[in-house]
């Protein structure tokens, strides 16, 4: 079945607010059985992130990362 503990999830908004909005659905809808699946993993999140989107993955405790020039620095 392969690697089962590395997860690629790349979610883009046309801003701010859809970002929330899209979050907010899943959070009502699906976090909750997504975030029994992904105990053993790290996810990374883009600094940029607004405060609910942060306070929704804060349970995971995700690797913030910032891009500076259009390139992602880890």
């Amino acid at each position: 079945m392969g690697d089962t503990s590395t997860w690629h999830i790349l979610e883009r908004y046309a801003d701010a607010e859809n970002g929330d909005l899209h979050v907010k659905g899943f959070a009502e809808g699906y976090a909750g059985r997504f975030f029994e699946l992904v105990t053993s993993c790290t996810g990374i999140v883009s600094d940029n992130a607004t405060p609910y989107i942060k306070g929704v993955l804060a349970g995971i405790s995700p690797l913030y990362i910032a891009q500076k020039g259009g390139f992602n620095r880890f």
